[in-house]
């Protein structure tokens, strides 16, 4: 594959907590991190290691091209619409 895999996981409740620990497991280190809840992403930040960003819109400036979302369920079509705007893959949960 030529093009490095940066995720963005949206969304750092349960459900994102365990993508972000599985996309670790697997070798995979570029990922941002974003939530409505600056204390839920600053704990996902430091318990895991990785990137959070405080809006969805600093999210996009970073070039992901995987988003995963892990928001809540009402939030999924408007999330994925953006994500897919900005040209990423999709990962629905």
């Amino acid at each position: 594959m030529d093009k490095l895999l940066r995720f963005f996981v949206i969304g750092c409740g349960s459900i994102g907590r365990r993508h972000i620990k599985n996309l670790l497991d697997m070798g995979f280190n570029d990922l941002l991190v974003y939530d409505v809840s600056s204390e839920r992403r600053r704990q996902v930040s430091l318990e895991f290691n990785v990137k959070s960003v405080a809006t969805l819109s600093d999210g996009w400036l970073l070039e992901p091209n995987v988003a995963l979302i892990t928001a809540s369920t009402s939030f999924h079509l408007p999330l994925s619409l953006e994500a897919a705007s900005n040209g990423c893959h999709l990962f629905i949960e």
